[in-house]
């Protein structure tokens, strides 16, 4: 019996291990289409990484924290947001100075061995088992997101607040282009030299709309899909 396996996000490392390592029956192996899978790890699980990103939510927290209490000598019962922004902010500007980001990645199931560094055992041990043969039914959807320049709109910037937002966190973890959660090079990385071919993969480019999480609402990836499975 062949076996087609469709996998988001971290189930793409799982259905690595299950077909090149302990599926042990080649004759068994179908396709495998990967969306926005990290391949080769993520930024988002490393260390160093999470500790820019705790830096950056910091600031911002520190500018709503102040822009509330500029308000709060208007309306009084502000000033109680602004005391809880302020222990917010203490607890994760104190995240930032030591190594508890290190102890989270480590101690999360699962989040250590997609971290995108050079010594993640678990990511490293799967990559080093790459078999060439395998990535002619690899398959991959991926899509590097950027919110596009508002120019003269400048009403985007309010009404498209939260994507920009998002957008502005993620470039700090990532230091090149993503999907707000994988790295764009991640996602057809199999390993030294392997990868998934152009030719199975369909790529949005650099775009404001499809993300991590929204891939599966585009028909452009659903038609992939089922021609690629059919």
């Amino acid at each position: 019996m062949t076996y087609d396996i469709l996998c988001h996000s971290r189930g793409g490392l799982v259905a690595r291990w299950w077909y090149e390592v302990l599926n042990r029956a080649a004759g068994e192996r179908g396709k495998v289409v990967f969306v926005g899978s990290p391949l080769a790890g993520t930024s988002l699980a490393a260390p160093d990484r999470v500790r820019a990103t705790i830096d950056y939510l910091t600031n911002v927290g520190n500018i709503v924290n102040h822009a509330i209490g500029a308000a709060a000598n208007l309306v009084p019962f502000l000033s109680v947001a602004q005391v809880l922004m302020s222990l917010v902010c203490s607890a994760m500007s104190l995240a930032a100075k030591t190594p508890v980001a290190d102890a989270v990645i480590a101690l999360v199931p699962g989040l250590d061995a997609q971290s995108r560094v050079q010594n993640a055992p678990e990511l490293t041990a799967l990559r080093a088992r790459a078999l060439a043969n395998v990535a002619d039914n690899y398959f991959a959807v991926v899509s590097s997101f950027r919110p596009t320049d508002p120019g003269w709109a400048f009403w985007r910037y309010f009404t498209e607040a939260g994507k920009r937002l998002k957008a502005a966190a993620a470039d700090i973890v990532f230091p090149g282009p993503h999907d707000l959660v994988v790295d764009r090079s991640s996602m057809g990385d199999l390993g030294h030299l392997l990868t998934i071919p152009k030719a199975h993969c369909l790529d949005f480019g650099t775009n404001d709309s499809v993300h991590h999480n929204n891939y599966l609402d585009f028909k452009r990836t659903v038609d992939f899909i089922v021609r690629t499975l059919t």
